[in-house]
């Protein structure tokens, strides 16, 4: 995901998001509105799995260090509300978040994934046992076998290089070129471009790292999914208040504020470059109490990265 990103952004200079400046405005025009997709709805949620079973949720939000080491205007640590599972509590506002900061993932749980309970009959449940919040933890079968998520993160080094993500990068590359040709040979009357073909050079290096250094490039795993592509696009500059202002009409195209970092997942999408908004699992439950429920299916939705187009894709369980 990561070379396929950059073979997008390389291949037309032209593009509306070739620089890192237009790629972020471009994004942020693409992004659906957050914060009211679903009960407890949060900026930083990154992407969320629907099901079939209930209408709970699985939420994949972000963590930032800014957030945990919030003080107040005496310099003193903001105390959390934490609820009896040892979550954190986010304020019911979304907007409550640094404004007109680049806020630094916490790379000690970069993306926290978590349920959040909106089946009407589990809500009352909560409410009689006296929860007033709607989150729970995953457990560690549904970590690791469903819905659990790990992030690799690059860090740079002091002198501002990056070998792990360069290294990453040039074999996600190579292992394209390998498919395409590989595709190409199987289907004779298929001769498919292949960009991935040419050999990288110290100016793509140079910027794939500008890149990461703006928008905190990383992996994503999932443990039953694909990995995706994380970005963590920084606020925009403050605009001037004038009407014919180019910048200031193309913020006011976007649904969310341009004043705080967004978290965005990238993936590919019925063979389109793609921002990953949800997943839908369907579900085949199982007969007895020890064994656990099938997939049926799973759907992917998001929003093609070039057109703005919607992007879906089904997958079955064959």
């Amino acid at each position: 995901m990561l070379a396929q990103l950059f073979q997008q952004v390389w291949s037309d200079p032209q593009a509306p998001y070739h620089t890192v400046e237009t790629f972020n405005q471009h994004v942020r025009q693409l992004l659906p509105e957050r914060g009211k997709r679903f009960r407890h709805d949060d900026l930083d949620t990154v992407m969320v799995i629907e099901r079939s079973k209930n209408l709970n949720v699985v939420a994949y939000t972000c963590t930032y260090k800014e957030e945990l080491e919030e003080k107040d205007e005496n310099g003193k640590p903001v105390k959390k509300e934490v609820a009896k599972d040892g979550m954190i509590i986010k304020p019911d506002s979304i907007l409550e978040k640094p404004k007109h900061v680049k806020r630094t993932v916490n790379p000690k749980n970069a993306v926290h994934a978590f349920w959040i309970k909106l089946e009407p009959e589990h809500v009352e449940r909560r409410r009689g046992r006296g929860e007033l919040h709607d989150h729970n933890e995953l457990n560690a079968i549904e970590k690791k076998l469903a819905y659990g998520c790990s992030v690799t993160l690059f860090p740079s080094n002091s002198n501002g290089s990056n070998k792990s993500l360069w290294s990453e990068f040039q074999k996600q590359w190579n292992q394209l070129a390998k498919d395409i040709e590989k595709e190409n040979k199987n289907n004779k009357n298929n001769n498919k471009e292949n960009p991935y073909k040419r050999s990288l050079t110290s100016d793509d290096e140079k910027c794939v790292l500008e890149w990461h250094e703006v928008f905190q490039l990383s992996l994503a795993k999932f443990a039953a999914m694909p990995p995706v592509l994380l970005l963590h696009l920084p606020p925009l500059p403050p605009t001037e208040n004038n009407e014919n202002n180019e910048k200031n009409e193309n913020h006011q195209k976007n649904k969310n504020p341009d004043d705080v970092t967004l978290p965005v997942m990238l993936t590919v999408i019925d063979g389109k470059v793609s921002i990953l908004t949800k997943v839908f699992v369907a579900s085949i439950e199982p007969k007895h109490f020890y064994q656990l429920p099938s997939v049926e299916y799973i759907e992917a939705f998001g929003v093609c990265l070039v057109t703005g187009a919607e992007t879906y894709e089904k997958k079955t369980n064959k």
